[in-house]
């Protein structure tokens, strides 16, 4: 699209953009000077350029959790992490059973009042 956002194309990601000095986004790319004119080609309507910005971002966020969720997984296998998410496990039964213990104590005296 172009930078005031007037005018929307649908641009291959691997076409390359005659020169020109009107700054163009893509939204998978950093901004470009190119001439608008020899993008004509290209240009679609502004719904068109909404739906299409929409889905390349929907794409490419996908992408990027379905990256993060196998990273964090690989993480997850690691011995070390095993063994600390276990003692954090350990801690918040600690936690939890205080809070109890501490619940009860208070409902105790509650009812000797």
């Amino acid at each position: 699209m172009s930078l005031d956002a007037s005018r929307f194309f649908a641009l291959p990601d691997d076409q390359e953009l005659p020169p020109g000095d009107t700054v163009v986004r893509r939204p998978l790319n950093p901004p470009e000077r190119s001439e608008l004119d020899a993008l004509s080609k290209w240009e679609i309507s502004r719904q068109e350029g909404l739906a299409l910005a929409r889905s390349q971002l929907d794409t490419t966020a996908m992408s990027t959790f379905e990256a993060q969720i196998l990273d964090l997984q690989a993480q997850l296998q690691q011995p070390e992490t095993r063994d600390g998410l276990r003692k954090v496990a350990a801690g918040l039964k600690k936690l939890g059973l205080a809070a109890r213990e501490r619940r009860l104590a208070r409902e105790a005296r509650r009812s000797q009042t």
